[in-house]
């Protein structure tokens, strides 16, 4: 396994989470917020793959809003060592 990237509460069961708890909140208010819409069901399946760490590092969120439509959201940390990084992100 590559060594994590990712450092801190983040990598913390006890504190911080994991890709779950690092990306969805974020990712899913800002959909709801663009779309003026709420969430109706919502279904996560999370995996440590990537990395050798206590917490969950890649998965897939697939959420119904009122509206019917239907969101994907990928809260993986699954960067490749070199890639191009914007704004030191």
């Amino acid at each position: 396994m590559a060594k994590c990237q990712v450092v801190g509460l983040s990598i913390n069961p006890y504190q911080g989470g994991g890709a779950a708890t690092d990306h969805i909140v974020h990712l899913l208010d800002l959909t709801r917020w663009l779309l003026n819409d709420e969430v109706r069901n919502i279904y996560a399946e999370l995996d440590t793959k990537f990395y050798d760490i206590d917490v969950e590092d890649c998965g897939m969120v697939s959420a119904e809003l009122e509206s019917g439509i239907i969101v994907s959201i990928d809260p993986s940390w699954s960067r490749p060592p070199k890639r191009f990084l914007l704004g030191g992100m």
